[in-house]
């Protein structure tokens, strides 16, 4: 039986993606596991600090046109990592590196948001706002591997191909960005 490329050893005795997993080897396995979102969630903290403050220098619109264009290019590369069996650990923790972008873009919404609503309803839409973007990453994460396994797209870990979730996101990121550069405002210079 096929199971995708790169992973014609894999079995379920104890193999993982086609490397014996033994007991000394399952410990530091499972610590790798943890770096990739690790590395992407502290990227994303640090993207958000100067992505907050350049709000007001260069406008809410243009930061995130181009940071959503930015976040388009770790959806391409691990794409591209991933449909190879033989992908390094230090290709996809760059990608989960470059993938912080999004957080920090994030951060730009919300301070771009407040501007928009007067005082008291403020609150109302940096929670619509938070709340929705929170919704929607979960939603992505939830819904999108079952789509393809209804689909019957080929997948090569656990029976699913993990890069066409990439391949997926990429033109939506394409697509929101133009999107963000067609219909959002920029913050008002105060």
């Amino acid at each position: 039986e096929d199971q995708g490329p790169g992973f014609a050893g894999y079995t379920d005795t104890g193999d993982a993606y086609g490397c014996k997993v033994n007991a000394d080897r399952s410990k530091s396995y499972k610590a790798m596991l943890y770096m990739l979102p690790a590395a992407a969630g502290l990227s994303g903290g640090i993207f958000r600090l100067p992505n907050s403050f350049v709000i007001p220098v260069a406008g809410g619109r243009n930061v995130i046109f181009f940071t959503t264009l930015l976040l388009s290019i770790p959806c391409l590369w691990a794409a591209i990592a991933l449909s190879k069996g033989d992908v390094g650990f230090l290709a996809l923790t760059g990608a989960a590196i470059f993938s912080g972008v999004g957080g920090g873009s994030f951060a730009s919404s919300m301070a771009n948001i407040s501007t928009f609503y007067p005082k008291r309803l403020q609150g109302y839409g940096l929670g619509m706002n938070g709340g929705l973007g929170n919704l929607g990453v979960s939603f992505v994460q939830l819904v999108l591997p079952q789509l393809f396994k209804a689909c019957g797209v080929l997948t090569a870990v656990g029976g699913a191909c993990i890069s066409t979730g990439c391949w997926f996101l990429f033109p939506i990121c394409i697509a929101a960005a133009f999107a963000a550069h067609l219909w959002m405002n920029n913050m008002p210079r105060e």
